[in-house]
C-alpha cells in the first residue's frame, strides 16, 4: 500500500487551501521554526502545526491523531524504567544503553514516557504538561534520534578530545544496538512465517 502524496507548499499556497478547502490532498510548509500540516482529503483542511517535519509527515500519514496522547503518562527517569518498557516492547537492553539513550534525549530537551502497558511517547520538554505534540515512539525510534544525534555531535570540530572519544564509544554501542534490533526484528519475522507455513 503506498502512501499518500504530501505537497510541500508556500505559506501562502497553504492559507489559501485552508481558506477554500480546496484543492483535495495533504499539505505541509515550514513558518519559521513550526511545520504546519493540512489535511485536505476530505476538503475540511484539518491543520496541525509541529516542533518538525517528521512528526507532521507521521501525522499527515495518519500514523498518531493529536490529542489520543494525553492519557496517563509516566515520565522514564532511569534506565530500570527503560528496561521494562522495552522488555513490553519486545526488545532487550542492558543498563549503559538505557543510559545512554535517556542522556540522549534529556540532553536534546526532550524525555521518554510510557503508559503502564509499554506504549511509549516522546514528548519536547519545551511544552512542559502540554502533551500535544508528544510523538508515538518505540525503542527503535528511540536508538535511530540517539544515532542521528551522536552523528551530529562528532561532525562539530570543536568537540575536546576527551568528549569526542566518549562520542566515539556512544557510536559503537547504539551502532551494535541497532544491529541486534534489526536482527531481533528478523527473528520475529521468521518465526511468524514458520508459525504461518506450519
Amino acid at each position: 500500500m503506498s502512501r499518500p502524496k504530501i505537497h510541500q507548499v508556500s505559506s501562502k499556497k497553504l492559507t489559501n487551501v485552508i481558506d477554500r478547502c480546496t484543492p483535495c490532498g495533504l499539505f505541509l510548509t515550514k513558518e519559521g521554526r513550526t511545520w504546519v500540516a493540512v489535511d485536505n482529503s476530505t476538503y475540511d483542511a484539518w491543520t496541525e502545526d509541529f516542533p518538525n517535519k517528521r512528526q507532521a509527515i507521521r501525522w499527515l500519514w495518519g500514523e498518531f491523531e493529536v490529542g489520543n496522547l494525553t492519557g496517563l503518562w509516566e515520565r522514564i527517569s532511569d534506565a530500570t524504567s527503560l528496561i521494562t518498557v522495552a522488555k513490553r516492547q519486545g526488545v532487550t537492553l542492558d543498563t549503559v544503553e538505557a543510559d545512554i539513550i535517556l542522556g540522549y534525549m534529556e540532553g536534546h530537551d526532550f524525555c521518554l514516557m510510557a503508559d503502564h502497558g509499554g506504549t511509549m511517547v516522546r514528548h519536547d520538554e519545551q511544552y512542559g504538561d502540554n502533551h500535544r505534540c508528544d510523538e508515538p515512539y518505540t525503542i527503535h525510534n528511540a536508538v535511530e534520534f540517539c544515532q542521528e544525534m551522536n552523528e551530529d555531535l562528532i561532525q562539530d570540530s570543536d568537540s575536546p578530545k576527551e568528549y569526542l572519544s566518549q562520542l566515539r564509544k556512544d557510536e559503537k554501542i547504539l551502532d551494535a544496538l541497532m544491529a541486534r534490533l534489526a536482527q531481533e526484528s528478523i527473528n520475529k519475522e521468521r518465526k511468524v512465517l514458520l508459525c504461518v507455513y506450519w
